[in-house]
């Protein structure tokens, strides 16, 4: 149930969105990612990480969105794909 409301609530996501409130949005993308990644899809999970890191705004953000990666990859067994 959590993953299809997070995939149904971005299909109305926009670009201009992220400016309107970039915190929620912020929050948004690293719960997606978490829950894609819970439910075993760790591709688009990454996919998500990515825009995540691409959108913010500092390097704390930054290194949430890694922080967050280096995790799931180490959770996975990928974490030679860190490197």
């Amino acid at each position: 149930p959590a993953l299809s409301f997070l995939k149904s609530a971005k299909q109305i996501f926009d670009e201009n969105f992220w400016e309107k409130d970039f915190d929620l949005s912020f929050r948004f993308y690293k719960e997606l990612a978490q829950t894609l990644y819970l439910c075993g899809d760790f591709d688009s999970s990454i996919e998500n990480l990515e825009i995540l890191k691409s959108r913010a705004r500092n390097n704390l953000e930054k290194a949430d969105a890694l922080s967050i990666f280096l995790n799931l990859s180490t959770n996975a067994g990928k974490h030679r794909d860190v490197y």
